[in-house]
């Protein structure tokens, strides 16, 4: 948190985000999370975030299917000052849901407990400048807990494939004309991410890809893919 300071000899500065950053494990019930001391921050969204140049009047951002609750705050610090930033989240998980409302207390970003499927219900089309959404992955749930095994047969590879692309096509829909479609997946498998923003893009010729990369061994950090697509202005 730029507003206090803290003394660390793992502590640099990180060029993408241009504030001082610590790279390293660092367990949640730390009294530095606590506090806000230091923000735990998931780099992949947040670096695609930081490639997109122009925003205009209220960004208005939509995350969804939420799994880390430091984001949101995360997000508005990062564009706070390109913007006037308005956050709206949407969380399955029930305990995830109150421990986001807990942390995340700036009233520029609220909450809502429900599903993929049932963001219709709360938002209209087109009403989006940002639409934030993670991709599952079988890798990524498995370094997490290694308890859930990993299979590594191409009919698993196929369903992941399937369920991501699914997610793009229930949220693509909410993203005005000009705004941006984000989509992250910390899935090592370069080919499979790839194949999910070719498949969505023969069938949704409206979006063109703005940016696309994949996080390899050259970062100290886990792997992964980001895209951002942007919808044409008619």
């Amino acid at each position: 948190n730029k507003d206090q300071k803290i003394n660390h000899p793992k502590l640099k500065e990180e060029n993408v985000f241009l504030m001082p950053s610590y790279i390293g494990k660092i367990e949640n019930s730390n009294p530095l999370i606590k506090d806000k001391v230091l923000l735990k921050a998931d780099y992949l969204p947040l670096k695609a975030l930081s490639n997109i140049s122009s925003f205009y009047g209220v960004t208005s951002v939509l995350l969804c299917n939420l799994y880390d609750y430091f984001l949101p705050d995360c997000i508005y610090l990062l564009l706070k000052n390109k913007t006037s930033l308005q956050i709206q989240t949407f969380i399955k998980n029930s305990l995830l849901y109150r421990k986001a409302v807990n942390y995340n207390t700036n009233k520029k970003i609220s909450f809502i407990s429900a599903p993929i499927e049932m963001i219709k219900t709360y938002i209209d089309p087109k009403d989006k400048s940002i639409v934030l959404i993670s991709g599952c992955s079988n890798l990524l749930d498995n370094m997490i807990d290694p308890s859930i095994l990993c299979k590594f047969e191409i009919d698993d590879v196929e369903k992941e494939k399937k369920k991501n692309l699914s997610r793009l096509f229930s949220t693509h829909c909410f993203v005005n004309e000009g705004g941006y479609l984000v989509y992250y997946n910390h899935s090592p498998l370069r080919k499979c991410n790839e194949e999910v923003i070719d498949e969505f893009l023969k069938t949704k010729d409206e979006f063109i890809k703005v940016k696309e990369e994949n996080i390899d061994d050259s970062y100290p950090l886990p792997k992964g893919y980001y895209c951002i697509l942007q919808r044409n202005k008619r």
